[in-house]
């Protein structure tokens, strides 16, 4: 079974999606199936960070300058399928690529989506591929915590669909080292997306700094970048003046790892996660998690008082919770163990890659026979959903794309002068 899986990449791309990917992809691999990466590069000619880690794993690359429009995505992207002889096309995060469905069916290739959290961009998938126009909807539909299974569900309601929806957890590896008790500092970090929407980046840097300042013997550390760093480093500034907190900028997974097992507090306060990496990352390392008792796929692998602390503020409760893991090691040391073990029992990328597979392999069994693909000369879409706007941008005639292109420019010059 040949399994092309589809993502952006860039020399600097290491979101959570990405992430999950460069952990699949190898433990994918054995007997009956070979999976493959094609990676649409977003900057420059240099190699993307998905591509270089999947190489490291063994994992064959074909990388592409990302496609100007939709159309011109989706006629590389079945030529490629065509060429390579995929059996399986995982698009994940690619919205575009989701409209290859119409044509992969009849040549007997399966397409596998993925839904990473619960905001609008995956909504849109939900209604657009799992809901939508019959020739669009996927074969199956994998989701990475029931707490996204039941929100897919949940958006269904009463419509019926014919694509199977499964829970398949994501994986990561188990270091062979574990974090050690605090000794005379306590150290928080944040490991994540510097952005407002969902992560609330700002109140994380001023929970963390609150904490710092109230509990003696802590530090605190942001990893990351995003749409809001400028705004958090302005705010460490001011109220961070003083304490032992910085902003420690984006790091790669190969060195997060490291970075993790020299804390102690993983700071995850988000109001929204499908099944957060971060978390992951660091109770793996035996790094104690503080999560917000909101749902979310936090749930799945924090539970209080057992492999880490839930709250209900980012204030009093959080500052509570800080002081708490600092005054009692013994505390600490139980918790760190039994996170540690949470993710060893079944989140591992060995364990996310059996689940993948026992699903495609059921999927599989529903395929027709395979046929070459009948690649359109022009393709005839549905009108563009405003959530996917941004990544599913259609052909447009030739004055019209010259103007895009200097709007782009515009922007970009504007961007570089304030320098952003």
């Amino acid at each position: 079974m040949n399994v092309t899986f589809c993502a952006y990449d860039s020399p600097n791309h290491i979101g959570g999606p990405n992430t999950v990917m460069r952990r699949l992809l190898p433990a994918l691999r054995g007997p009956g199936l070979a999976p493959r990466a094609l990676l649409l590069r977003t900057a420059g000619r240099a190699d993307g960070a998905t591509a270089l880690a999947l190489g490291r794993g063994g994992v064959p690359t074909t990388q592409i300058a990302r496609p100007a429009s939709t159309e011109a995505l989706l006629h590389a992207l079945l030529h490629d399928l065509d060429a390579h002889a995929a059996d399986v096309l995982a698009p994940d995060y690619v919205a575009p690529a989701y409209y290859a469905t119409r044509w992969l069916r009849p040549a007997g290739i399966t397409t596998i989506g993925t839904i990473h959290g619960d905001d609008a961009f995956y909504d849109a998938l939900i209604d657009e591929f799992v809901a939508g126009p019959p020739e669009y909807r996927l074969d199956g539909l994998v989701c990475v915590s029931r707490f996204v299974e039941a929100r897919v569900r949940a958006r269904l309601g009463g419509r019926a669909t014919t694509t199977m929806i499964r829970c398949v957890t994501s994986g990561t590896p188990l270091p062979r080292e574990q974090a050690q008790p605090p000794g005379e500092e306590m150290r928080l970090v944040y490991v994540g997306r510097l952005a407002e929407t969902h992560k609330r980046s700002l109140d994380v840097a001023r929970a963390i700094c609150r904490a710092v300042r109230a509990v003696p013997g802590t530090s605190g550390a942001l990893y990351g970048d995003g749409p809001s760093r400028r705004m958090v480093q302005d705010l460490l500034a001011v109220e961070g003046a003083g304490l032992p907190v910085r902003l420690a900028g984006s790091v790669d997974n190969q060195q997060i790892q490291a970075e993790l097992l020299r804390s102690h507090v993983l700071v995850l306060l988000s109001d929204s996660e499908g099944l957060p990496m971060a978390v992951m990352e660091a109770m793996a390392c035996g790094v104690v998690p503080i999560c917000l008792s909101t749902p979310t796929g936090a749930l799945e692998l924090v539970q209080h008082g057992i492999t880490g602390l839930l709250v209900d503020d980012r204030e009093d409760a959080f500052v509570a919770a800080v002081r708490r893991l600092r005054e009692s090691p013994e505390l600490w040391l139980q918790l760190s163990h039994a996170a540690r073990a949470r993710i060893a029992a079944g989140y591992t990328p060995e364990h996310s890659a059996a689940q993948w597979r026992a699903f495609a392999d059921e999927l599989r069994e529903r395929a027709g026979p395979r046929r070459p693909i009948a690649v359109p000369a022009r393709f005839d879409l549905p009108p563009p959903r405003p959530s996917l706007a941004h990544l599913d941008e259609r052909a447009l005639a030739p004055h019209l794309a010259l103007l895009r292109r200097a709007r782009r420019l515009i922007g970009a010059l504007r961007r570089r002068a304030r320098g952003g």
